[in-house]
């Protein structure tokens, strides 16, 4: 019984497989056509400034409404969670204050700490909310959910917050005197309590220029703090890195002193961090706003990539620094990277007819466009509405991405959400043919992202919903995938290289009435060897005390294929080897079944024709008794397509070639 062989793709191919796909594409699987949006009640300016997915797939997403906290969570569908809130709403005030919530995190509990201000006698202070998984406040936290934490001057605010591996809670924001404001932080213990071991009774506050704030935060696995912001001198900002020991205080290690300043281009206008990713190799990516004018609304993307020491790393974009426009004005405000390193960029942008829109673009990890992605390298979504703002980009677990924000405009805002088709993530697994000439292979794929289910197409042209492919011969194979997102979204993979099995060199010694089989390396083993044209095997490969004759050496690999077959002569009489090889030619070849064989037979004795498929069988002889100029015509019809061996020969000639059937 033949066997069949599994083959990885490293051993079949020595280029790069190619996986295409539409993507960056609405997912009309979402909230029934791909974008949530969600009028709150309150006043009209219902506003998302963050949002997190849980480890469950649900998205919380957080603002304000009418001067409250406003909490949503959305179920994996884009539809809200009936199991929060109301309805999947928690709007909670503090004191009858007008308040604001600016950022989110989720607990490995599942309770829900999320960061903002609230304002008391028109001065703003630190504000923190943590609520249970329902939605509503946690008692054991703070003062009934609530911890505020007044930093001394008129106004201060968080814009990003982050949890510690031992529960507790750092926010970060801006901290706004007279004239001056400074970057601040305050951490707490896991009980809303400010930790008065950190930086002075609990803060830390860094002064960089005239003006800094910091937007995003990130804690390294050995408790450092990364905080990127800006800093700003006559409203001429830069990109603002620092790095704090666990204490609050700067890391000296870290740029000059704990700190990194950078000047996108040079110029005379505002650059702000947004968004920052800490990547698994250490290093930091930051994106925000480059060129920013106040001036005339002009905007570029600027994304920055330090190393762990805060240097500009030469490997991304130019000396470090990336710098994008799409459209005259663009906002940058969500930053994620996917697992294969390729980064997502979320905002707005009026690329499309001057019209702000949500805007979704997609980086290589050097900085470069991936222009496979969207329309060149991103795509703009039009939600409800004229005041169209995303702030947040988000990959789930089947690398679907998500966008946060808000949509509509004056005088009503809302809260919204969209998701997009990423990339599919097609894998093969291939199963080689068995033996050369044979169509027992196949290609299975199994496909992650876009839209189950899927249809698979060889040809391009019919789809069939099996992800298996069978009965296939050597050759090179692209897969066509579609999924069901609308119409379809079409993704393949390829080329596939399907292979024909290693068929390695043989050595046959004859020594007196000795033979001895020798297989060279490459093959598959274990080897059967046979020296009366396989009607016995032996795994040895040393034949001896043989008797003077014709031997036809046969033998076969682990997977039942022919390696070779051989006729040779025993004849210690002789001084050398008495058979000598006959030229003959078949012909035409490839053939349909019709051949024409052609040889001179200068033996004066009769022929034997034989007909060999890849395992060594004979499936077709004849006997040419004609000498000298022979011409035979033979009809092979009844032979299936694939490879066979011709041998030709008697006692004192021989000759073997390879023909094909094709058709």
């Amino acid at each position: 019984m033949m066997k069949s062989f599994c083959l990885t793709l490293s051993l079949l191919c020595s280029f790069h497989l190619c996986t295409n796909a539409q993507s960056g594409y609405l997912d009309l699987s979402y909230s029934d056509d791909g974008i949530f949006t969600a009028d709150l009640g309150g006043n009209g300016f219902d506003i998302v400034y963050n949002s997190t997915l849980q480890t469950d797939g649900k998205l919380v997403l957080t603002g304000i409404s009418n001067g409250d906290f406003a909490i949503m969570r959305l179920l994996p569908d884009g539809t809200p969670d009936p199991l929060f809130g109301n309805d999947g709403l928690s709007l909670v005030d503090y004191a009858g204050n007008s308040d604001r919530s600016h950022a989110v995190v989720v607990q490995p509990d599942g309770r829900i700490v999320i960061a903002g201000e609230t304002q008391i006698n028109n001065q703003g202070d630190f504000a923190i909310l943590r609520i249970l998984p329902d939605g509503t406040p946690d008692s054991t936290f703070g003062i009934h959910g609530w911890t505020v934490t007044d930093l001394g001057t008129q106004y201060e605010f968080p814009n990003c917050v982050a949890l510690q591996t031992d529960g507790k809670i750092v926010a970060a924001g801006r901290r706004t005197g007279t004239p001056l404001s400074d970057m601040v932080m305050v951490r707490y213990h896991p009980d809303g309590r400010v930790d008065s071991l950190f930086g002075s009774d609990g803060i830390v506050v860094t002064n960089l220029r005239e003006e800094d704030e910091a937007f995003s935060i990130a804690i390294q696995p050995d408790g450092q703090i990364i905080l990127a912001g800006f800093a700003s001198i006559s409203a001429s900002g830069d990109f603002a890195v620092t790095r704090y020991n666990p204490d609050g205080t700067l890391d000296k290690f870290f740029g000059e002193g704990g700190k990194v300043i950078t000047d996108i281009d040079g110029v005379n206008a505002s650059d702000f961090i947004k968004a920052m990713v800490l990547l698994p190799d250490g290093k930091i990516l930051v994106a925000g706003n480059a060129n920013n004018s106040y001036f005339d609304g002009q905007a570029d993307v600027g994304m920055v990539r330090y190393d762990q020491n805060g240097i500009l790393d030469p490997e991304f974009g130019v000396g470090g620094i990336k710098v994008t426009s799409f459209g005259a004005f663009t906002n940058s405000h969500g930053l994620a990277v996917q697992p294969d390193g390729k980064i997502l960029f979320g905002g707005i942008s009026n690329a499309i007819n001057e019209d702000k829109r949500w805007l979704l673009a997609r980086f290589q990890s050097n900085g470069s466009l991936d222009e496979g992605f969207g329309a060149g390298g991103f795509t703009t979504t039009k939600v409800p509405g004229n005041n169209d703002y995303a702030t947040a980009v988000h990959i789930q677990s089947d690398s679907r991405i998500i966008l946060t924000g808000m949509s509509g405009g004056n005088p009503d805002i809302d809260f919204a959400a969209a998701r997009y088709i990423a990339d599919f993530i097609l894998t093969p697994t291939i199963t080689g043919i068995t033996c050369p000439g044979t169509d027992d292979g196949s290609i299975t794929i199994d496909a992650s992202g876009g839209v189950a289910p899927y249809g698979y197409s060889i040809d391009g042209i019919t789809f069939q919903s099996e992800n298996t492919f069978t009965g296939l011969a050597a050759g090179t194979y692209t897969i066509t995938i579609r999924d069901s997102n609308g119409p379809g979204t079409l993704g393949s993979i390829g080329p596939i290289v399907i292979s024909e099995p290693v068929i390695p060199e043989v050595d046959i010694t004859i020594i007196e009435n000795d033979i001895t089989i020798i297989v060279g390396s490459g093959g598959t083993t274990p080897y059967q060897y046979s020296i009366d044209g396989g009607d016995t095997f032996t795994s040895t490969n040393t034949f001896t005390d043989l008797n003077d004759g014709a031997y036809f050496i046969l033998v076969l690999d682990g997977n039942g294929c022919q390696v070779i077959y051989r006729v040779v002569l025993i004849d210690i009489t002789a001084t050398h080897d008495p058979v000598e090889s006959v030229a003959f030619t078949i012909s035409p070849n490839p053939t349909n079944g019709q051949v024409r064989l052609e040889m001179n037979n200068t033996t004066g004795e009769p022929l034997q024709m034989r007909i060999m498929d890849m395992t060594g069988r004979v499936v077709f002889s004849s006997t040419i008794s004609e000498t000298g100029q022979v011409i035979r015509k033979y009809d092979l019809k009844d032979l299936d397509s694939g490879f066979y061996q011709v041998w030709v020969g008697n006692e004192k000639i021989r000759g073997t070639k390879k023909v094909v059937i094709a058709r």
